[in-house]
């Protein structure tokens, strides 16, 4: 009988949740072994977050608060990019080209090594009021569709990077943030999707404090929710801070002269918030050094101070 409560139905309902549960599983194995196995797991720059992380690929949120870095890991991405042979598409809505470019070359190790790695891969940049190598005039994660299309058509391995998420959000025609940020997010993870773009780095930002010393979490960030429903891989970064005679915070700096990290460098460390494809909660440290745009490992006894804490600087200072 095919009646709701009846056995024979109770087995049929049983067998249909099971197959659907049996197809999902199959799809989500497929999908571990593509990010296991795919080609183009972009470089991190140093081999504690390669480890965790396993290369940034597809969509990679990075959040953090202002002056952690955040652009300056960026840019050096994006020249990892380009030395391994892919097309950057780099769209910076906080600064003037000219700056992200300059911070690039310093990445790179100079004008003259970062126009060899020019002469072998192509980097499009686009600001708020320039685009250099493209056909359209504003960061509008409407224009990345036609733009990858354009790009993959021709073969080429695109990686992506957008600075910052509440910049492009702002041009999504909607009244209700929560709403803008979620198109903005769609959208930029829809283009990505559909024209096999390698990957991509998006920017947020904290929306409130971190709690010291504390893990942070994807709540803490800018568009969380919409972050969320999209990234693939989401990297919190924290700075580090000395408390000083007057218990208010200062940068903790790098002042070993026999490590061979500059000088200049700041300690920071990236969580990984979240991983679709695979462990999540792990942490990876490293000496970022803004000036000359580069990334150190970080060794175990660099970091022995029981003055450092991580996050932002107390209110009080």
């Amino acid at each position: 009988d095919m009646i709701a409560g009846s056995p024979d139905h109770a087995e049929s309902n049983l067998a249909s949740e099971f197959l659907i549960s049996a197809e999902r599983a199959l799809e989500l194995r497929k999908l571990a072994e593509a990010e296991r196995t795919a080609p183009h797991a972009l470089n991190c720059g140093f081999p504690e977050l390669q480890d965790i992380t396993r290369g940034l690929r597809r969509l990679c949120v990075l959040g953090a608060a202002p002056a952690t870095g955040k652009s300056t890991l960026c840019s050096i991405w994006a020249v990892n990019a380009l030395k391994e042979g892919h097309t950057v598409v780099y769209l910076s809505a906080e600064e003037a080209g000219f700056t992200v470019f300059d911070r690039m070359e310093r990445a790179a190790q100079g004008p003259a090594a970062f126009d060899t790695i020019l002469s072998n891969s192509k980097l499009y940049l686009m600001d708020a009021t320039n685009s250099y190598g493209l056909d359209v005039e504003e960061t509008d994660p409407t224009s990345l569709a036609s733009l990858f299309r354009s790009l993959t058509r021709g073969n080429q391995s695109v990686y992506f990077f957008v600075d910052s998420l509440n910049a492009v959000e702002s041009l999504i025609p909607l009244p209700d943030e929560r709403g803008r940020l979620l198109v903005a997010m769609s959208r930029i993870k829809s283009a990505a999707d559909v024209h096999n773009v390698a990957g991509g780095v998006v920017i947020s930002f904290l929306n409130r404090k971190s709690i010291q010393d504390g893990r942070p979490s994807m709540e803490s960030l800018y568009g969380a929710q919409a972050i969320a429903h999209t990234a693939d891989r989401v990297l919190i970064a924290q700075k580090a801070y000395i408390k000083d005679s007057q218990n208010q915070g200062t940068d903790f700096v790098n002042t070993d002269y026999g490590n061979n990290v500059p000088l200049t460098s700041h300690a920071i460390r990236l969580f990984l918030a979240k991983n679709r494809y695979g462990t999540s909660g792990k942490f990876a440290t490293a000496w970022l050094d803004g000036k000359s745009c580069t990334l150190h490992s970080v060794k175990s006894s660099d970091l022995n101070d029981s003055g450092i804490f991580w996050g932002e600087l107390p209110a009080s200072r």
